[in-house]
């Protein structure tokens, strides 16, 4: 009888387990899943470390708008704003810059600063070639001064519309405007100066050809015709009073004669018109209210990471938490302490604290307190060592800061991040090492016990061929 061996006999194991029966793959799943046990945990310190992470990153938002108000408040300059009303909006306009002092004008607008424009007689028939010169210049007391140079625009053959001329005009840039005004009777040319006043009037002079087209405003007239053009508009210089005292300007704006003071021109007054400038309480008012905001943003956000719930017997992320309840504390020692005279506090300003540590602000005292007490008010905020606004602006610059306290936490969060990520890719490099074990040595005993099940079939065979044999 032909032997056979056990090896030759067993069947190929392309699965694991199926040379010996064993669930292989249960088996290492749950072995690998008993070395990933500690994932469990560091996941969920990672929750909990990027849950801190993004506190902290809302506590910068609002002590980066708490900085950002009081920067307004802790500057003198901040203070030194002004406003200017005026009683009759409709005749001027003003502003003012932080060089006006408070007090009250009394202005009246004599008359607006006009343009000079001239108008010629009306054309029908072509219009001959030749050459133009404008001059730009002053006109006062009759007589006319030139600026600079003339432009001279040299028109030809072609150039015989009034249309072509006015384009001639403008794009030699003479300092005037040319168009062209159609009516029933025919075409007439118009020509205004560029800018207003007695300093930018014009003077048209041209060949005899085109003498239609001249313009002398030492000699001019209102009535257009074959020896030149008409005068439409002088050219005029805004004219006005302020407190009696008669003011010129060759723009409706005028600036300069008050400090800080600008005016815009309008339309004529009958009478004076009131403007006053005071103190800007609106900006300070806003910086404060600014101010309010960002701090009760703080202390809720405060309130809310460091508490404990007794009920629920839950705590906040960083309750008992050195850094955070250091900054708590510090921000309430400042806001609640005196200001530079070591007696005024913020209550005297027209803010209150309310039950749940949040500032309200008592507006009735807090205009009275600005319109009445302006200089102290102001140093209250300002004083360069022991301002209100200055100490906490320099506060909390400070945990901001590079080096700050809330930078260093974050910073620290970040390496406890670092490390929980470090440390789950470790366990996962371990349990992939761990399962490769597992599965080499349990896939090598799975063919061992295949090739045992193999022989042992074979011997149970044999034998049963030897029994059968004998019975025989």
């Amino acid at each position: 009888m032909a032997s056979v061996s056990a090896s030759s006999s067993s069947p190929p194991i392309s699965s694991p387990g199926i040379g010996s029966g064993l669930d292989i793959n249960g088996i290492v799943t749950k072995l690998v899943a008993l070395e990933k046990q500690p994932l469990t945990r560091l996941q969920q310190d990672a929750g909990l470390i990027q849950g801190k992470m993004s506190s902290v990153g809302q506590i910068k938002s609002q002590m980066s708008s708490l900085t950002d108000a009081l920067t307004n408040l802790a500057s003198v300059t901040g203070w030194n704003n002004q406003s200017v009303s005026v009683s009759d909006g409709t005749s001027l306009q003003a502003s003012v810059s932080s060089t006006a002092t408070s007090s009250s004008y009394a202005v009246q607008v004599k008359q607006l600063a006009k343009a000079q424009s001239t108008i010629s007689g009306w054309f029908t028939v072509p219009l001959p070639a030749g050459q133009l010169s404008i001059d730009v210049g002053t006109f006062q007391q009759g007589q006319f001064t030139a600026s600079a140079s003339p432009v001279h625009v040299q028109l030809t053959a072609e150039d015989d519309t009034l249309d072509k001329i006015a384009s001639k005009i403008n794009a030699s840039d003479a300092g005037v405007t040319a168009s062209v005004l159609s009516d029933a009777r025919g075409q007439r040319l118009f020509v205004r100066s560029n800018a207003t006043g007695e300093d930018h009037v014009f003077r048209i002079q041209t060949d005899p050809a085109l003498a239609a087209l001249a313009f002398d405003p030492e000699a001019s007239t209102s009535q257009a015709s074959t020896l030149g053009m008409g005068l439409a508009q002088a050219g005029l210089n805004a004219l006005a009073t302020i407190n009696g005292v008669e003011v010129s300007s060759n723009t409706n704006t005028y600036e300069g004669g008050v400090s800080g003071l600008t005016l815009q021109f309008k339309q004529t007054s009958a009478a004076p018109v009131d403007v006053t400038i005071g103190q800007d309480n609106t900006t300070i008012k806003n910086s404060i209210n600014d101010l309010v905001k960002a701090y009760n943003s703080l202390t809720t956000t405060f309130a809310g990471l460091v508490k404990y719930d007794a009920g629920t017997k839950t705590s906040g992320p960083f309750q008992g938490d050195s850094t955070i309840t250091a900054i708590q504390f510090a921000l309430r020692r400042l806001i609640s302490a005196p200001g530079p005279d070591g007696k005024q506090r913020i209550s005297d300003m027209g803010l209150k604290f309310q039950s749940d540590g949040t500032l309200s602000i008592d507006d009735a005292k807090l205009s009275n307190r600005l319109s009445s007490q302006w200089l102290s008010t102001k140093d209250f905020f300002t004083h360069s060592t022991s301002g209100f606004a200055v100490k906490l602006k320099s506060f909390a610059d400070g945990v901001l800061g590079t080096k700050g306290a809330l930078t260093n936490k974050s910073d620290s969060l970040q390496k406890l991040l670092n490390k929980n990520n470090n440390d789950q890719t470790a366990i996962n490099d371990r349990a992939g090492r761990v399962e490769r074990d597992l599965r080499r040595q349990y896939n090598a005993l799975d063919a061992r016990l295949g090739e045992l099940n193999a022989l042992s079939s074979y011997v149970t065979q044999q034998v049963s061929a030897w029994s059968n044999n004998k019975n025989q």
